[in-house]
């Protein structure tokens, strides 16, 4: 196993059985795999991709609960993820504490998404502080200002990094440049500080750019391929990395290309093609793929899973 508890973090997705209640056996059984592998560090539960949204209070400290069970007794690590549904600082630090109790290791907070309605950067940093303080829990911080509606320029990087219980920053940048200009505003902040990969379509660049490891849900179908590409970085083997590359990245492009809505039941249908989750299934409102869309990704799957040379 890793000895960096938080190199490469999984985040989990959680099925539905057919009343929409979750199907915890089928969760556990993912976990499993996943620390099965060898290759992860740790669970992440109760991100956006897991739905975590959907979730209520009880179910997503179930949640925790059997990340917890699944991780703790081999060394693996669990992250909570507590956002965006808290819309107030107050129940933010509320949600760290209760992820703390459940066994969480560290927690995950995204801005509220209303913050995009004319949040500045000194509110979004007192709100990063005054959760990571009263949650009294490590916090990991998700740059992704596509979902929150937040610009987040390097200097405001740097401002998260500095907050004592920041122990790491999700980059989700669309760019390689802004993953870059982060990861540079983390390293000025001078404080033990990880900067994980979370946008699953460009990888290979940031992880030569110098990522710190990965916090992706594109681990529950290609945790191999990734961790392979991101060591081959690490040893310089940059040919190699690109060639697995290669093969992902038509995968993880069709995962997540507009629109970003569809991520969601893309992944659970490419599950349930890997034979790593026994029903697509998410829960209402969000849309199902069409028999087309279905098919598209699957062709492209298979694709990607062909053997690099």
């Amino acid at each position: 196993m890793q000895t960096d508890p938080f190199r490469h973090l999984a985040a989990c997705m959680v099925p539905f059985l057919e009343d929409e209640k979750i199907d915890f056996d089928g969760l556990r059984s993912q976990m499993d795999f996943l620390l099965g592998t060898g290759l992860m560090t740790g669970l992440v539960v109760n991100a956006h991709a897991g739905e975590g949204d959907s979730l209520t209070r009880e179910e997503r400290l179930e949640v925790i609960e059997l990340a917890v069970a699944a991780a703790r007794p081999g060394g693996f690590t669990t992250v909570a993820a507590i956002s965006p549904s808290p819309d107030t600082t107050a129940a933010a630090i509320e949600m760290a504490r209760e992820a703390k109790t459940a066994g969480a290791d560290a927690v995950m907070l995204l801005a509220p998404r209303w913050f995009g309605w004319g949040i500045g950067p000194d509110d979004v940093v007192r709100y990063v502080s005054a959760v990571a303080d009263g949650g009294e829990i490590p916090m990991f911080y998700f740059v992704a200002g596509a979902y929150a509606g937040v610009r987040y320029t390097p200097e405001i990087v740097e401002r998260l990094a500095r907050i004592p219980g920041v122990i790491g920053i999700k980059d989700t940048s669309w760019t390689t440049q802004g993953f870059e200009a982060n990861l540079e505003a983390v390293r000025r902040a001078d404080r033990d500080v990880k900067v994980l990969s979370g946008n699953d379509t460009i990888l290979f660049y940031n992880f030569v750019a110098g990522a710190d490891g990965t916090l992706l849900v594109l681990h529950t179908l290609f945790p191999e391929m990734i961790v392979e590409m991101f060591e081959s970085v690490q040893t310089g083997d940059i040919d190699r990395a690109k060639a697995i590359n290669d093969r992902l990245a038509p995968a993880a492009n069709a995962l997540f290309e507009p629109p970003m809505l569809k991520a969601v039941p893309r992944l659970k249908e490419a599950l349930v093609w890997a034979e790593r989750m026994d029903s697509a299934r998410v829960r209402a409102p969000m849309p199902d793929l069409s028999p087309e869309e279905r098919e598209a990704l699957r062709r492209t799957l298979e694709a990607a899973v062909v053997p690099v040379g």
